[in-house]
């Protein structure tokens, strides 16, 4: 049995219930091995809702990717489920996707996982680009480091005025 990746698209919202709801009618149907990964993209962003938190964003909102052995009855299954809107191809013809777009956008989750589960260490007086956030494009000198909340404390010029502003490690990156 050979499995390919497929992209399917979905109603924008239901990108976990579509894929649980695969799982559970590939069970039913005694087709779980006609099915392999099924991916939700996601990539996890700071927001203040009252209080820092973490929250994951869709990377691709309103598809999600599977890798299955596509044949009559692992089709009619996808087809059946509510949410989904189409696999994306010609002609209602599923077109397999190269593995390697797959491999990138994989790639790119892991990269985002890394990059906010980092323990970087800068220095005081290093100069760092703000990657996230209202002043995104920024550069500036660092003035404070605070480990335990993984902040830093940088001095920007914003109208030829130094000011000091407050970012998470994962909003900046050193100028190398």
């Amino acid at each position: 049995m050979s499995f390919s990746w497929y992209i399917i698209s979905v109603s924008v919202g239901l990108e976990n219930r579509v894929a649980n709801s695969i799982r559970s009618e590939a069970a039913k149907h005694s087709l779980t091995d006609s099915f392999g990964e099924i991916v939700v993209p996601t990539s996890k962003v700071a927001t203040r809702r009252g209080k820092r938190q973490m929250l994951d964003k869709k990377m691709l909102p309103g598809y999600i990717l599977i890798n299955m052995h596509l044949d009559e009855r692992s089709w009619s299954i996808i087809k059946n489920i509510n949410g989904v809107t189409k696999i994306l191809g010609d002609d209602n013809k599923p077109q397999k996707v190269h593995q390697k777009e797959i491999d990138r956008i994989l790639e790119s989750i892991k990269q985002n996982e890394l990059r906010l589960d980092s323990d970087e260490s800068f220095t005081i007086g290093e100069l760092v680009n703000v990657i996230e956030g209202p002043f995104k494009t920024f550069s500036g000198k660092v003035s404070c480091i605070n480990k335990e909340k993984k902040k830093l404390t940088v001095v920007i010029s914003i109208l030829c005025r130094e000011t000091s502003a407050e970012f998470d490690f994962h909003q900046v990156k050193r100028i190398e």
